[in-house]
């Protein structure tokens, strides 16, 4: 999604990308995380960053910031504004 959402508008046209977000996709991989890693004698280390990673994802797809500026700002970058002008959220 990051990397469409990079591309959309490049060329200068108006562009549109489309997020779908469900609780139950969320709890979906969970489940499969802690299988998984349950299965391959995973550290739970390691399981708590990869549960971690599902909620930054789920916090980014509920939120309610700039989209532009979450993705910019998660990637160590500044974002010059609060407002894009172009997501669902601006």
């Amino acid at each position: 999604y990051q990397q469409e959402t990079g591309r959309a508008g490049r060329d200068g046209l108006a562009s549109e990308c489309v997020l779908l977000f469900s609780w139950a996709d969320v709890v979906t991989f969970r489940g499969i995380i802690e299988k998984s890693a349950s299965e391959a004698g995973v550290p739970p280390e390691t399981v708590e960053a990869a549960k971690g990673q599902l909620d930054v994802i789920a916090r980014y797809c509920r939120g309610a910031v700039c989209r532009h500026r979450a993705i910019v700002e998660h990637f160590g970058q500044t974002h010059p504004g609060d407002n894009c002008g172009a997501c669902d959220i601006c």
